[in-house]
């Protein structure tokens, strides 16, 4: 149990590792809208789906 866990835990990881570059590579397509509410404009479509499900 504890190393499936772990297992889980360290894909989780590598994932956000992932979204994290993700992110980096798309600095300079965000826009911040009113509220604080920030915008990444040029994600492929995977990417969007990654980015979305990991938020949820």
């Amino acid at each position: 149990m504890v190393a499936a866990l772990e297992e889980e835990l360290s894909e989780l990881d590598r994932e956000k590792d992932e979204l994290q570059l993700m992110l980096e590579k798309n600095t300079n397509s965000t826009k911040k809208l009113k509220g604080g509410h920030v915008v990444l404009t040029k994600l492929t479509q995977e990417e969007q789906i990654l980015l979305r499900n990991w938020f949820q």
